[in-house]
């Protein structure tokens, strides 16, 4: 078996059925692209692993831009970050080979693969939230028509996909929920959510702007002949309006995903520190991965501080009040 023939096996046995199966067949042509389509399978040792993360780090993403001097489309020279790397790269294969051998029982050797080592060094967890102030200059430039889709996205705390080509048959209008697909790894179909009085609202806006489209979210073309006319956001699209945004407003070291690192933020502080509740709000299979989106701000740690007192009744523990500040003048 070839890699290529892994790979499309693979995808129609497992990957199709997962909620991210777009993702995972992208990572799979990465996974056929450079460990060589034709590469017998049984063949793949540490080795090759490795040369193909090295080989990927130094490929250019395949991302275009229209030069503005030329007018011509150019592929960008940004390359992958080491964490998308692993991704593309290494867990697929990692998932493969571990799959080929405990299904299709071929003679893969498990053993001699050091993951830990083959993996590439990931920065640090990341512990971003949107602030005030860059959140207001983020709306102040951000395409009106893209406004809607990003608040749901900060308001909510659900995944990019769920609210990108949501289609309007997963919204009941008279009960104010909408149907997602269920994430958890040994559960399948779709799960209830009902909406906030907001989210309501913005879902409601948006079906009307595009009333034949059966997508929810929609966006305003600008140019050529289709211009004025309405279409889906895609998940491209969000990408252009909001790095566009991101630089406008200068807005450093902010990603996308960072918005539901936001939501949970905010969720956590008016929760009380409820994760088992911020679980369920971010669909969570495991806690564990809700504790990493939960970030403790300086302000909450003086306060939980202040809160943690002693016994004033032991000897010599009479307070004496603190002296007043002179005023100066």
């Amino acid at each position: 078996m070839t890699v290529s023939q892994a790979c499309n096996k693979y995808f129609d046995e497992v990957a199709i059925h997962g909620r991210s199966a777009d993702d995972q067949a992208t990572n799979l042509e990465f996974v056929s692209e450079f460990y060589g389509p034709e590469t017998p399978l049984v063949t793949i040792g540490p080795d090759a692993v490795m040369d193909a993360a090295a080989r990927r780090a130094r490929t250019p993403l395949r991302r275009f831009r229209i030069n503005r001097l030329t007018g011509q489309r150019e592929q960008t020279t940004q390359l992958p970050k080491l964490a998308t790397v692993n991704r593309q790269v290494v867990e697929p294969m990692r998932r493969l080979l571990r799959h080929a051998k405990k299904i299709w029982k071929l003679p893969i050797d498990i053993e001699q693969f050091p993951w830990g080592d083959l993996l590439f060094q990931e920065p640090a967890e990341r512990t971003r939230e949107l602030s005030a102030g860059e959140e207001r200059r983020f709306w102040d430039v951000l395409r009106p028509d893209y406004a809607p889709i990003c608040e749901m996205y900060i308001i909510s705390g659900r995944r990019r996909s769920d609210w990108v080509k949501l289609e309007k048959s997963k919204v009941d209008f008279t009960e104010a929920s909408v149907r997602f697909p269920i994430r958890k790894r040994k559960e399948q179909g779709e799960h209830l959510v009902t909406l906030t009085d907001r989210e309501f609202e913005i879902v409601n806006q948006e079906c009307a702007k595009a009333p034949d489209c059966p997508f929810v979210f929609t966006y305003e073309v600008r140019h050529g002949g289709l211009k004025g006319q309405r279409k889906p956001i895609t998940a491209a699209g969000l990408r252009r309006a909001t790095d566009n945004a991101f630089k406008t407003a200068k807005i450093d070291n902010f990603r996308r995903h960072d918005f539901r690192h936001t939501f949970a933020s905010r969720f956590g502080r008016a929760a009380g520190g409820d994760l088992r509740k911020l679980q369920v709000a971010m669909d969570h299979q495991d806690i564990s991965s809700t504790v990493r989106y939960r970030h403790v701000h300086s302000d909450e740690i003086t306060a939980g501080r202040a809160a943690v007192t002693v016994s004033r009744n032991y000897p010599g523990s009479n307070v004496v009040p603190m002296p007043k500040k002179r005023e100066v003048g």
